[in-house]
């Protein structure tokens, strides 16, 4: 379900994650995990953000948000279907770890860690002597 008001970002160059993010969100947090402990791209179009707060009897709860840009416009979209609360890191990190490789459908052959080529921070696999795709760059098989 989309918000009522209209948010949107520059699209003369692929937005980052935190000007998705901040085009739909602004300063406000989310109640049940306010605390945001990373945000990453998803495709050249769609950001996530990883965010943790305390459940019910104090049990950590992991949240992870989905938003989409219209390249067209530069609106952005929460993408609801696509969120997902977990109760650890390690569900929710496997699960942002999909959202990724169904974006960018590869990882480094050798080392078996998910390539991010639109991510600023993005270093290939972090091998000392990076492997075939890592090197060259690729983004397909």
């Amino acid at each position: 379900m989309a918000s009522n008001a209209t948010h949107k970002v520059n699209t003369d160059h692929a937005p980052s994650a935190r000007d998705i993010l901040y085009a739909e969100y602004g300063d406000s947090k989310n109640f049940m995990t306010p605390s945001i402990l990373k945000c990453g791209k998803a495709g050249k179009w769609r950001a996530w953000e990883l965010s943790v707060g305390s459940g019910i009897f104090s049990a950590h709860i992991f949240g992870v948000s989905v938003v989409d840009v219209n390249p067209e416009t530069g609106e952005t979209d929460r993408h609801n279907d696509a969120g997902a609360a977990f109760q650890t890191r390690a569900e929710a990190d496997s699960y942002i770890e999909r959202l990724r490789a169904d974006a960018y459908g590869t990882k480094c052959d050798e080392c078996r860690v998910l390539i991010d080529f639109e991510d600023d921070d993005a270093g290939g696999c972090g091998r000392e002597t990076l492997c075939g795709p890592c090197f060259r760059g690729d983004d397909t098989d």
